[in-house]
């Protein structure tokens, strides 16, 4: 229970070692003391004094918040008979609501993306050391954290302690118990909460991650050799709107790129991870941007044609040359709104093109980039298309009806097959070779791994399964729970272990408003 100043001990114990945090709660939220933490030396702590850790009320969405103290670190380090200099940093990002599901009951939390950065500057040769740690922390009104996920690295973003999630399994508050055990413990807090009179124990177990992201965006892509998915914000967004956010797998933390161009709307990333290629709805351009530093180097106009200005629906790379791409058309206000497909590189456009109308809506590379294949997800033909890729252009050269329907919006190219929802073509002859699931769905292959995971059905949300398949047999091998709402829009397989998932809550709406990042052993 608060003292008669408001303060409250947090007692945290792990493997026999306990650490101490001094809260402080009014009207304005809740603070940490650190003028009083016997990590920092006396003089130190006190120049730190209070950092608001949670506002009353909170803020909007997505809006991010820091504090930051610098000062003398009142202890020599080097041995020079001088004080080194510290500089302190936390930063926080509001992430949303989201319901938690208890043994005996559902809790509305608040999510917060939190970054704390201690560095100190030695006086003797100005090197620079420090940690920085980054959590989620998903927090229950009268309950206190109900889920923490937690990283340390050092200031070259090397890990020192991974990835480690808690969720809540016992709480004792006033003698009133809740059991949410699940599997056996490995970290016990105990602490007095600031939310409550008395004392509450807090028995927490790792789980595996089933995070979401509350983020408008309208196209999602991973770099795997940053570690990091990209997002296109559009224009409608206050304050990051016609921006990339840039995503932490880890974390789930999220931050953003300067403005790139009006209403960023479909992504595409070269083979080699060295471009980023977005189409905006807003110019009807394609924007060419460097990584990781989103830069940009080139764009595009894609023109006029009969019916108006042309956007870029989807955007091909190809696996040869990350400066070719493909880019299928459209039409805004008009249907059917295909207008062809077309083939740049650099920046300029090849003479050959697919006809408009019946098309390719959506295109994908095979592995050698002599091969663009397309599907037509706006008419009846449902047709899946095989069109040469040369000098001058494209030229189609295959179509093959296929049971399709207007409600399928992936297609992709791997290892010789092409993924066209819960169904797998051959990239030869474009036979189908079996199915995974008959419902609207996306499925991936996950690289260096023989299985394919499937989302649940696209539009119908609520408690379902993500399914995994033998990528030959098509025998579902396991399910792992996923609860929705709204439809699912993309299926994107990440670091290993880890695929994300993007969705909308409302059916009607033009872009999407969530990104669930969901780890299990079982993509591996």
């Amino acid at each position: 229970m608060p003292d008669g100043s408001g303060r409250v001990n947090r007692i945290e114990t792990e493997n026999g070692y306990s650490s101490y945090t001094t809260l402080v709660k009014n009207g304005n939220g809740i603070f940490i003391d650190y003028s009083v933490d016997a990590g920092f030396p006396p003089d130190t702590a006190k120049q730190i004094g209070l950092i608001r850790e949670y506002a009353s009320p909170t803020y909007a969405i997505g809006e991010s918040r820091t504090f930051v103290r610098q000062g003398t670190w009142n202890e020599d380090l080097d041995g020079d008979a001088k004080m080194e200099q510290f500089s302190f940093e936390f930063s926080q990002t509001y992430m949303g609501l989201q319901s938690f599901s208890l043994s005996n009951q559902t809790v509305t939390t608040a999510r917060y993306n939190n970054v704390h950065k201690i560095s100190i500057k030695g006086s003797l040769n100005g090197t620079t050391a420090g940690i920085i740690v980054t959590e989620e922390v998903t927090l229950a009104q009268n309950l206190g954290p109900v889920k923490i996920t937690r990283k340390i690295s050092d200031l070259q973003g090397n890990t020192l302690i991974g990835l480690q999630t808690w969720t809540l399994a016992r709480l004792t508050v006033n003698g009133v118990a809740i059991d949410n055990t699940t599997t056996s413990t490995t970290t016990t807090l105990s602490s007095t909460s600031t939310t409550v009179s008395g004392t509450t124990t807090t028995t927490v177990t790792a789980d595996a991650s089933n995070r979401r992201i509350d983020l408008h965006h309208t196209d999602l892509v991973y770099d795997t050799s940053r570690d990091v998915y990209y997002a296109a914000i559009p224009s409608s967004v206050v304050g990051n709107g016609n921006s990339i956010a840039v995503i932490n797998p880890s974390t789930g933390a999220v931050s953003y790129s300067a403005a790139i161009g009006s209403d960023p709307y479909t992504l595409a990333i070269a083979a080699d991870n060295s471009y980023l290629y977005v189409g905006l709805n807003g110019a009807g351009q394609v924007v060419k941007l460097s990584l990781p530093h989103l830069a940009e180097i080139s764009r595009v106009s894609l023109g006029t044609a009969s019916m108006g200005t042309l956007f870029a629906d989807r955007i091909a790379v190809s696996p040869a040359n990350s400066n070719l791409f493909a880019v299928s058309l459209r039409y805004q206000g008009v249907s059917p709104r295909h207008a062809g497909v077309i083939l740049i590189n650099g920046t300029t456009i090849a003479p050959n093109k697919t006809q408009d109308h019946t098309g390719s809506n959506l295109i994908a590379f095979d592995s050698n980039g002599t091969i663009l294949y397309g599907y037509n997800n706006e008419t009846t033909e449902f047709g899946l298309r095989k069109i040469a890729v040369n000098s001058n252009g494209l030229t189609e050269m295959t179509v093959v009806n296929t049971n399709g329907s207007f409600g399928i919006d992936n297609l992709y190219f791997y290892n010789g097959d092409l993924y066209l929802s819960g169904s797998v073509y051959s990239s030869v002859d474009l036979s189908l070779k079996g199915q995974y699931k008959s419902d609207f769905t996306i499925c991936r292959q996950m690289p260096n791994a023989a299985k394919s995971v499937c989302t649940p059905s696209l539009y119908s949300s609520g408690a379902k399964n993500i399914t995994i398949h033998g990528t030959a047999s098509f025998v579902t091998q396991a399910g792992i729970p996923f609860a929705y709402q709204g439809d699912l829009r993309k299926l994107v397989p990440g670091p290993s272990g880890q695929i994300a998932v993007s969705g909308r809550d409302n059916y009607s709406a033009n872009a999407g408003n969530y990104i669930y990042l969901v780890a299990s052993d079982g993509f591996k």
